[in-house]
This record gives structure tokens, C-alpha cells and sequence, in this order.
């Protein structure tokens, strides 16, 4: 097996710089086996994998480094592509600057008619803003100690419920008493996912014990598979 090849520094940038003009992999990795530009691993052809993979390696290391601008054209792979604007140094700083101070994605690509991964590589993963979180629902009321014991209580003795459990057997009944207090709960206002913090199980088990006794419509994730 054939060692490693390093890449040199200048190979890495042109890729990047591709990238940051529009070039999809598969053409950033075709222009590289025209070249014939030896491969990272010693194989025989660029792949479209392994070309996304270095760029995104080596993006710190060459954070602040020159890009080349005499890229040529993607070549042809038999299909359009769409070809993002050349940008400068002031352009590219302006757009980090927007997403930083919180412009929506959508305003800043309209604007620029850029990417939206062309904005991420421009911003450093730790000043990437997460995805806004809905909150939790407020609960009408706080359980009383007694109730939230029965809830538990009765969450463990349903749980004795299997498919092959006889009609007559008492973890049926206490399924069912399950179900009807966790159903009037909820229609107090109470969620599912607050039901199953304050008892400690999963949601999938209040959805389950809700459905399987007609108190909502059981998931289809949920619903029992018939063996065939």
C-alpha cells in the first residue's frame, strides 16, 4: 500500500477557493484528476468525498491565507451549475459581519446572492448561531405529591403490559387507569413531554398508553407491526 501523499499548501487553497467560487466537489475533484494532482492517500482518482474532507481539514490552517484567483472554468459534468459572484476581501467581511450581528441567512443571500455554506465558511464554527429552540409550555398547574406518586406508580405497573398479557390481567386495568389520569391531565393543559419529565419515561410511552386506549391516534411509529 502506497504512503500517504501530502498535499501542498497551494493545491489546498486553489480547492478552496473553487469551492468559495461555486464549484460543486465532483467538478473541484474532477479538475483536480485533469491535472493529475497526486491524491492525499495515494489513490488513483480524486473523489468528491475526499476533496470536501481536505478543504474542511485544513480550513483553520489556511484561515487568513491568499486565495488564487485564475481558477479557469468548473469543467463540464453534463449538468448546470449555478456559479456563486466573486467576492471582496470588504464583501466577504461584510457578510461575517451581518451573520455575526444576527442578519437572517435568507436576507444575506438575497442581498450578496451567495450561499447559504458559503456564509458558514466564512464564520467560524464557534460563532455559528444555533437553531432557536422552542420553549417548553408552561404548566397550568404544579402536580400535588400524591398525584405525581399515582402517576409513577401506575407508569410501572403498565409497563407490565405485552402483547401476549391476558384481557383479565390486572397491569391491563392499571394500563387503563394510566391512560385516563394521563388523559385528564392533558386536557388540563398539561404536555406529553411534561408528563414524561415529571415521571421519568420517555414520550413515546405517554403516546403509546394514550393511544393504545383511544385517548388520541397512536403514532403510526408506534403502532404495534402485525407478524406476517
Amino acid at each position: 500500500m502506497s504512503r500517504p501523499t501530502a498535499v501542498p499548501q497551494e493545491v489546498r487553497l486553489r480547492m478552496r477557493a473553487q469551492r468559495l467560487a461555486g464549484w460543486t466537489w465532483p467538478q473541484i475533484a474532477e479538475d483536480l484528476n485533469q491535472r493529475e494532482v497526486p491524491t492525499s492517500q495515494g489513490a488513483r482518482r480524486w473523489t468528491a468525498a475526499v476533496a470536501r474532507a481536505l478543504v474542511q481539514h485544513w480550513q483553520q490552517a489556511d484561515e487568513g491565507v491568499r486565495l488564487p484567483s485564475d481558477l479557469g472554468d468548473p469543467p463540464d459534468l453534463g449538468r448546470p451549475v449555478w456559479r456563486q459572484p466573486t467576492l471582496s476581501d470588504a464583501d466577504r467581511a461584510t457578510i461575517r459581519q451581518l451573520y455575526i450581528d444576527g442578519t437572517a441567512l435568507e436576507e444575506i443571500k438575497a442581498t450578496f446572492g451567495v450561499s447559504k455554506n458559503l456564509i458558514y465558511s466564512l464564520v467560524g464554527s464557534s460563532e455559528r448561531r444555533r437553531p432557536a429552540q422552542r420553549p417548553n409550555k408552561p404548566d397550568p398547574r404544579a402536580l400535588a405529591p400524591l398525584e405525581l406518586g399515582r402517576l409513577r406508580q401506575l407508569s410501572a405497573l403498565a409497563a407490565k403490559v405485552r402483547g401476549q398479557t391476558s384481557p383479565d390481567h390486572p397491569a391491563r386495568e392499571h394500563s387503563r387507569q394510566f391512560a385516563e389520569l394521563l388523559a385528564a391531565l392533558i386536557d388540563e393543559g398539561f404536555t406529553a413531554r411534561s408528563l414524561a419529565d415529571k415521571i421519568g419515561c420517555s414520550r413515546a410511552k405517554i403516546e403509546l398508553a394514550l393511544g393504545r386506549h383511544g385517548h388520541r391516534p397512536l403514532p403510526p411509529s408506534l403502532t404495534p407491526r402485525s407478524k406476517s
